[in-house]
Order: structure tokens, then C-alpha cells, then sequence
């Protein structure tokens, strides 16, 4: 195998055809590629399945920020939605008390109502806000939860906030 060198070291000549970015190499030890952004905050390296990422601290708290605003605003829809159905649940039932209807007073909704998950983004953002790094190096699923907006029970807040949603309405 060729030895790969660091892009960019003393001594090379700059080469814009390059696959190799400035202040990008590959670890010798590892067999990682690294590439690194303006003051060296943001690396990458991949090696099989597995990622690595370092980002600044600051955009990870602003991305931690407006996702949860999104989730706290599609949370609020859903469960104004929610209640509105339990209103028209209830009117029904006092009707029929009322009518002299059949009553069972063991009343369920076929669902549950939708589930806030504003403390998940409020720990996250604690977590990084009392962190003394300017740095926070993510694995590829910490990357896909807090950058990407998809936790383990996106799917099922999704679908049911989209049962009572105005917006899907």
C-alpha cells in the first residue's frame, strides 16, 4: 500500500486536483480518513459502518434548539387536536347519559395522546451548554439523533402527533 502523506504539510506542492482536502490525511495508525474545516473544529473519519464527527459546540446547540422548537410546535398541534377529540368523546358520552343511553363509564380513546419529548432535546442542550470543550465529537448515531432529528421514538411521535395534527386534517 502506498504511504499516504497529510495534504497541505510543509514541502508539498499544492495540487487542486487532490482528493485530499487541505489539512486532510488519512491516519497511518488507523486507516482513517480525517479531514479537518476552518481552526480545525469540524474532523470526519470513516472506517467500515462505523463514523466519527467533531463539531462545534455552538451550531450544535443552535441545531438542538430549532429542533426542538420544531418538536414543541408539532407536539402543541397534536395535542390541542388530542383534546378536541376528547371533548367530542365526552359530549357523546353525556348525551347518551343524558338520553338515557347506554353508558359505560370505563371510557377509552382507541389511542393515547401524543407524548412530549422537549426534556430529551433540554438534556441534550444542558449537556452542551455546561460542556467546558468548544468541541463535541459525535458517533454516527449520537450525529443522526441530535443533528438529524431522528431519536429512537421519532417514528412513533410522528405518527401519532399525525393523528390528531390539524395540519393533516
Amino acid at each position: 500500500m502506498p504511504e499516504l502523506r497529510e495534504h497541505g504539510a510543509a514541502g508539498d506542492e499544492a495540487d487542486s486536483n487532490s482528493e485530499l482536502a487541505r489539512g486532510s490525511h488519512i491516519d497511518r495508525d488507523t486507516g482513517l480518513f480525517v479531514g479537518t474545516g476552518i481552526n480545525g473544529v469540524l474532523t470526519f473519519a470513516h472506517k467500515g459502518a462505523t463514523m466519527q464527527t467533531t463539531i462545534d459546540k455552538t451550531k450544535l446547540i443552535a441545531t438542538l434548539k430549532a429542533n426542538r422548537e420544531r418538536h414543541v410546535k408539532q407536539f402543541e398541534d397534536a395535542d390541542r387536536g388530542y383534546r378536541q377529540l376528547v371533548v367530542i368523546k365526552l359530549r357523546e358520552l353525556s348525551e347518551r347519559i343524558e338520553t338515557g343511553g347506554q353508558v359505560c363509564l370505563g371510557v377509552r380513546l382507541d389511542a393515547e395522546g401524543p407524548e412530549s419529548h422537549a426534556e430529551d432535546y433540554d438534556r441534550a442542550i444542558q449537556m452542551c451548554e455546561m460542556s467546558m470543550e468548544q468541541s463535541v465529537e459525535l458517533d454516527e448515531h449520537d450525529f443522526e439523533t441530535l443533528v438529524l432529528d431522528k431519536w429512537t421514538w421519532s417514528k412513533a411521535f410522528s405518527s401519532s402527533s399525525a393523528s390528531y395534527s390539524s395540519s393533516s386534517n
